[in-house]
């Protein structure tokens, strides 16, 4: 047991599982945040995703006195910024919360202590804020070890991929490198990649903007394939036989934490950002075009009810953060049509989710995520005249449903002949 004392802030997504983790490993963990009604509800028990085994370990980390939760820092040996960033007005990265961290930690900081940040911030965040706020703030910072690590688990599987997950350790110095692997070391079951912080910052970035580009050429394959009238799941199957070629999937848009934004954090670092800002158009255009393919069906339907189905940001997941369905809800709103939307997954008061059965009763439905749930479905026929149902993400068997008296759209695929 490794009886170190570390103070993590932040017990958002990344935070939480984060701290469970280091109190199942042995470290004394006290996690702050600033949200009191979180804290009561991480004690309580109540976490709104489902994460397989958060809970428990949540609930023995806290029972068993090696997670605390509290809304202010205490002096410690590791300090562990887990902060939410987002995108500013101007499309840069938005630091107000890190900045405020700083400023609460800055009292407690003593000699010989680590800092490591873990939230997505543009490259030399570490060297070039953290390090000099904390020294406005009248820090000793030549007697700190400074590190940058960032995160790469996806919502449904946080817990897994924590600890089996490779994880890239960058230190201002090597020793703070070398100090923070071993903290990694103590629950990561993959590799240790130590180097420089503004080297892991870049690779973070690196990683999303990968991912948003190789998304935005699927989706220019699949509008390609729409005018063409081919199937683009084919063609892109096809030509990921090649053993160097991995394109990704075309859908609605691209939602979650780090996708949508992160790409504006690497294109503020540098002035050779064209690709990453064609990338970006392309994929925040998709929700507009899905919202036209719905338009189109409903033409001359006398007040039709629209059901999207798939409120989450990605398949098989809780979270609905930066959804593209509630993007395509945003275009049909304009529209003045109603609009249900319908995830058996997502835990969310705020939007009024219907069960699939008051869904399957809308004249036009859409699916936008390809839900394991979905995907078994058995077709049924349509509650009023023949109906309308649009696959946008590739869910469906539209054979089946078309047999059973829907009118089915499938996004850049080949339509059944009924």
């Amino acid at each position: 047991m490794t009886g170190e004392k570390v103070v993590l802030l932040g017990l958002g997504r990344i935070g939480l599982p984060t701290a469970a983790c280091l109190a199942q490993a042995g470290y004394d963990v006290l996690g702050i945040d600033i949200d009191e009604k979180r804290l009561r509800d991480i004690g309580d028990g109540n976490l709104d995703r489902n994460e397989p085994g958060l809970l428990d370990l949540v609930d023995w980390a806290i029972k068993s006195g090696k997670l605390r939760l509290s809304t202010s820092p205490e002096k410690g040996d590791i300090f562990l910024l887990c902060l939410p960033t987002s995108l500013a007005k101007d499309l840069t990265c938005n630091l107000e919360y890190l900045e405020s961290a700083l400023e609460s930690i800055a009292g407690v900081l003593s000699e010989n202590n680590l800092v490591i940040l873990e939230s997505t911030v543009p490259v030399h965040t570490t060297r070039d804020v953290v390090i000099p706020k904390l020294e406005s703030l009248g820090v000793d910072v030549g007697s700190i070890l400074f590190a940058y690590a960032p995160e790469r688990i996806i919502s449904g599987k946080m817990l897994e991929e924590i600890k089996k997950d490779d994880r890239i350790v960058g230190g201002t110095t090597p020793g703070a490198a070398e100090s923070a692997g071993k903290l990694y070391q103590s629950f990561v079951k993959g590799q240790i990649f130590l180097t420089d912080s503004s080297t892991a910052e870049l690779a973070k970035l690196i990683e999303n903007t990968y991912r948003d580009v190789n998304i935005a050429f699927a989706n220019e394959v699949a509008l390609f394939c729409e005018r063409e009238g081919l199937d683009a799941w084919q063609a892109i199957g096809l030509a990921n036989r090649h053993p160097r070629v991995n394109i990704h999937q075309p859908g609605p848009g691209v939602g979650g934490h780090c996708i949508p934004v992160v790409p504006y954090f690497l294109a503020q670092s540098t002035k050779h950002s064209s690709m990453i800002h064609s990338a970006r158009r392309v994929n925040d255009s998709m929700p507009r075009y899905v919202a036209n393919i719905i338009l189109r069906a409903v033409s001359g339907t006398q007040n039709p009810t629209v059901a999207l189905m798939g409120v989450a940001y990605k398949p098989n997941s809780s979270d609905p953060i930066n959804s593209p369905a509630l993007q395509v809800l945003d275009h049909l709103k304009i529209e003045d049509l109603e609009v249900v939307l319908c995830d058996p997954l997502v835990r969310n008061s705020n939007l009024n989710l219907v069960s699939i059965d008051e869904a399957m009763a809308a004249d036009c439905i859409v699916f936008l995520l390809p839900h394991d749930m979905f995907r078994e479905l058995e077709p049924t026929g349509p509650r009023r005249g023949r109906g309308s149902l649009i696959d946008i993400t590739h869910a469906i068997d539209l054979d089946s449903w078309a047999s059973r008296g829907w009118n089915v759209v499938g996004f850049a695929r080949k339509m059944p002949r009924v």
